[in-house]
């Protein structure tokens, strides 16, 4: 757009101004979306895929499933002849299941035949007994009730009939069916000892494979699923959440409801074996999985999470979580605890705890100042 002189702003300027401005946009808006995508706990998910990229070869070396990845190359072999000797076979077999095709055709039409005529008959036992039941001793419906005996005894021998019919086509399939089995067997009992034998093998190789696919379609679909922009559809790399209606959180005098993220890094928190010395966390298994946080654990993690014991709000905010130790003691020290946990973080130099001052210098002088207070008026309880 040109200047026209009875602006007071300069034109060529002006667009110059939108084209800076539109270019720090684009820029903020790919550096802010590059920056939610680098998240720092992806790095925690990426290296614990890589540790768990060595197990799985580290399994598939093991004596049992090299011993079983060499069966399977063996039965492989024989599978193969075996499918090469019933490709010769082939016409044979198109045959067989051609004639089992019809016979399943005569088979559907007799179970219908067979489920018809019962339903009539039926129907005429029913009106039948009805009528004895009511009329039975009354001269003037004697002829109706013999004609009624009739019609019963003739749809009785066609329901026998179409029953006798339709059993006749049931082993005609059945025997029908074991002629191809019989041609197909010794492929199908390969195929079910191959599938027998590489069964562990194959939850070790269908591990790595969702960590490291092989196929190139995978790899690509693998890359997307966790490219900048786009990663919010199945990312391999996600927030992992465990929602606890029943235990709460304190949060400016209301409760809400507790969710704890802390499995998103800490991800063999439940899995047991991932406790060899090099390992550090957070990619440690929990001690005692026997009573916390496995399925078959008195207290699993999808009903009590981490930050019910562990403190914090399980919100992924870093340096603000307190990990204390805790542990299951005696009567004194469990009230201590439940007190502790309701009154907060404060209280606990008063049963003994190691205090956890807030950080800054503003925060921990106030902090000093209300544990003053609180001696003051309630004094220390003596450890036990």
């Amino acid at each position: 757009m040109a200047d026209r002189g009875d602006t007071h702003y300069h034109v060529p300027t002006l667009n110059n101004w939108f084209l800076i401005s539109s270019l720090l946009l684009m820029i903020s808006i790919v550096w802010m979306v590059i920056d939610d995508w680098n998240a720092p706990w992806k790095k925690y998910q990426r290296e614990f895929q890589a540790i768990e990229l060595g197990r799985a070869e580290a399994e598939l070396e093991t004596e049992g499933l090299v011993a079983a990845a060499s069966i399977e190359a063996e039965i492989a072999e024989e599978l193969e002849a075996a499918q090469a000797s019933l490709a010769a076979r082939s016409s044979e077999i198109a045959d067989a299941e051609e004639e089992l095709r019809i016979l399943k055709g005569e088979q559907f039409v007799n179970t219908e035949g067979a489920k018809g005529t019962k339903m009539f008959y039926n129907w005429e036992r029913f009106n039948y007994d009805h009528d004895i039941a009511l009329h039975g001793t009354d001269p003037a419906y004697a002829e109706g009730i013999a004609e009624a005996a009739k019609e019963v005894a003739r749809l009785e021998q066609e329901m026998n009939d179409a029953a006798g019919l339709k059993e006749t086509t049931d082993l005609k399939v059945k025997a029908q069916m074991g002629v191809i089995a019989a041609l197909t067997g010794e492929v199908d009992a390969l195929e079910k000892a191959m599938k027998a034998a590489a069964k562990d093998l194959d939850l070790v190789r269908k591990r790595k494979d969702d960590i490291a696919p092989a196929a190139m379609d995978k790899k690509i679909a693998h890359v997307l699923r966790d490219f900048p922009g786009i990663d919010f559809i199945g990312p391999n790399l996600k927030v992992n959440k465990v929602v606890l209606d029943d235990l709460t959180f304190e949060l400016n005098f209301t409760k809400k409801t507790r969710i704890d993220m802390c499995q998103t890094c800490h991800l063999a928190s439940e899995m047991p074996g991932y406790d060899e010395p090099e390992l550090v966390e957070p990619y440690r298994s929990h001690p005692r999985l026997d009573l916390y946080l496995s399925a078959k654990s008195p207290h699993p993690v999808t009903e009590v999470g981490c930050s019910i014991c562990h403190r914090g709000a399980g919100d992924l905010r870093g340096a603000d979580l307190e990990v204390p130790a805790v542990a299951h003691v005696g009567h004194q020290r469990q009230l201590a605890a439940v007190v502790r946990r309701l009154l907060g973080q404060a209280f606990s130099a008063c049963w003994g705890a190691p205090p956890h001052p807030p950080r800054g210098g503003r925060a921990q002088r106030a902090f000093k100042t209300f544990l003053k207070i609180f001696k003051y008026f309630f004094g220390t309880v003596e450890k036990r």
